[in-house]
This record gives structure tokens, C-alpha cells and sequence, in this order.
């Protein structure tokens, strides 16, 4: 997470730092991106980014949390209208919102997708531990909910099928 300095920024310059980030991340995998190319962007000194970031991997965890909220914002439309809707289609709706989300924002999209292409390093499996934990234990809540309404077989490991839906969501965001 960024130091304390970089909240108190003005907006004006944050976001040229955040936009210069997304600008190196998704033109670049997190290993070859550049420090030096990100302040060169944003306009700031080298100094001055290690007065905002400890490192390189606080400023792209950053960016992931970023996509994070985002994209949770972007399906806050869809999980509102969840008690109104049977689980299929919610998971549907869900769907194509996250589709319509990796396309209205491209660099975020190719920023996961980078992400994914090396999932064999240990900032990858730092990063998913993190948000695959929240993935299924959303599933799983729509999923018990699915058996609660008579939607979902009550046999069903929800657990498993939990673990499945997450991999398949991420899935479909590498094929984008």
C-alpha cells in the first residue's frame, strides 16, 4: 500500500502517478515494467516515488486493489438485484458485467491478464491468496443462497463448486 505522503497529495498529482502505473503495467509484465519509466510519465522525481511507495510491488499491489474496487463497483448494480434474481442469472448478469468491465477498461484488463500469464512467481500467489479468499466466499454465499431458494441441488459441494466458479471467472478474464 502506498506511505502515508501519497494520500496527502493533491488529487491532480496522484492520478497522474496512478495513470502513469497503469500506462507501465499494462504495456509491461510486473518483471520488466520500470520504475524510472513510471516517474518519467508522472512527471515526479525517483526520490520522490519512494517518499509514496516502498517499492515497485507496492505500487502494482496497489493498482491491483485498485482493479479490485473498480470492478466491485462496476457489479454493484448486478449483486444489489441478487435477492430478486435466481442464481443462474445472477451469475449471468455477473458475468457479462465482468466482461463489459474488462473491456470499458482495457489497461486494467491486459494488467490482470499479465498477472495470470505468470502465475507460476510468488507475487502472483501473494496477490490471488488475497482476492481468491474474497471470490469464493462470494460464491459460496450465492451458492448456499441458490439451495436455501431451491435454485441449487442442496447436494452440491459448495465448496468445490465455489473453487470452480472463481477459476472459471478467471478464466474468461484471460480470454478477453
Amino acid at each position: 500500500m502506498p506511505k502515508g505522503t501519497f494520500f496527502n497529495l493533491p488529487e491532480e498529482k496522484k492520478e497522474r502517478i496512478i495513470d502513469a502505473a497503469l500506462d507501465e503495467f499494462s504495456e509491461y509484465s510486473y518483471f520488466q515494467a520500470r520504475v524510472s519509466n513510471i516517474v518519467k510519465k508522472a512527471g515526479i522525481a525517483k526520490g520522490s516515488f519512494y517518499q509514496y511507495f516502498e517499492d515497485k510491488k507496492e505500487i502494482f499491489k496497489y493498482i491491483i486493489d485498485i482493479m479490485g474496487e473498480k470492478k466491485l463497483k462496476y457489479l454493484e448494480d448486478v449483486i444489489k438485484k441478487q435477492p430478486e434474481m435466481n442464481f443462474f442469472n445472477f451469475l449471468e448478469e455477473l458475468y457479462k458485467e465482468g466482461i463489459n468491465f474488462a473491456t470499458d477498461h482495457p489497461r486494467l484488463n491486459k494488467i490482470g491478464n499479465k498477472l495470470f500469464s505468470e502465475s507460476n512467481n510468488k507475487l502472483f500467489k501473494e496477490i490471488m491468496e488475497i482476492n481468491k479468499n474474497k471470490s469464493i466466499d462470494f460464491y459460496k454465499n450465492i451458492l448456499k443462497n441458490g439451495v436455501e431458494n431451491g435454485e441449487i441441488d442442496p447436494r452440491i459441494d459448495i465448496n468445490l463448486t465455489a473453487h470452480l466458479l472463481t477459476k472459471i471467472n478467471i478464466f474468461i478474464g484471460e480470454l478477453l
